[in-house]
């Protein structure tokens, strides 16, 4: 159950997303004008006429009144929370009063 809460779309959730844009300087002119989450991907080597980059599902729908074209891709945010949902929160190590087990040398108690 909590897997299927964590895939659920959220309000603020971002998406990966490209944009195709013509050459450099409408690169950085879309880079300047729209303030989104770019990661990396800002880079002009990635792909010459693509950019890719995070936004919320408002954001994406501006850039398309806008007259973009958009690819919108996985839901980055619920892909977060699935894997975060994976992990296990207990402490198995118990602030250090349980030496853990498996292969490797044991160090001794002080």
């Amino acid at each position: 159950m909590a897997q299927n809460k964590a895939s659920e779309d959220q309000p603020d959730d971002k998406f990966a997303v490209s944009v195709v844009v013509d050459g450099a300087k409408a690169r950085r002119k879309f880079v300047d004008t729209y303030h989104l989450d770019y990661g990396e991907s800002a880079d002009p080597r990635e792909r010459e006429n693509a950019l890719t980059f995070f936004a919320t599902k408002a954001e994406i729908a501006q850039l398309e009144n806008d007259g973009f074209k958009l690819e919108r891709g996985a839901n980055m945010s619920a892909r977060g929370r699935e894997r975060m949902a994976e992990i296990d929160p207990v402490d198995h190590f118990a602030e250090g009063k349980n030496i853990p087990t498996g292969l490797g040398r044991k160090l001794k108690e002080r």
